[in-house]
């Protein structure tokens, strides 16, 4: 079954356009139709391929900075930690008895002649 459509781009006159008569004829047939479907559905089927990998790429680079994200907050949270124990009293004593070797008033040293 074969249907032709008859598309006119101009006409000469208004009579010509009463009449259907036509300065120029395109005939548009089903073969046509077909060849226009089957040429967008492979069209949209590359796209999409490309935007697939596109998308699974950009959620791999998702993943490794959210990952590089959370290394880099638990090493903020272990300076944060460290920070605070810095500022403690605690720190001050054990950093002037190893570091620089005083003693706190009315304590004694005990030297170890072994070594």
């Amino acid at each position: 079954m074969s249907y032709i459509y008859n598309i006119c781009f101009s006409y000469e006159s208004v009579e010509d356009w009463l009449r259907g008569g036509c300065a120029v004829r395109l005939r548009i047939t089903p073969k046509f139709w077909l060849f226009m479907i089957v040429t967008t559905v492979i069209a949209f089927s590359i796209s999409i391929g490309v935007f697939q990998v596109r998308y699974e790429q950009g959620e791999r680079e998702l993943l490794s900075i959210r990952e590089h994200r959370d290394a880099l907050d638990l090493q903020v949270r272990d300076l944060n930690d460290e920070l605070e124990y810095a500022q403690t009293d605690d720190f001050v004593i054990r950093l002037a008895r190893d570091r620089l070797s005083l003693i706190m008033p009315n304590e004694i040293r005990y030297v170890n002649g072994a070594k």
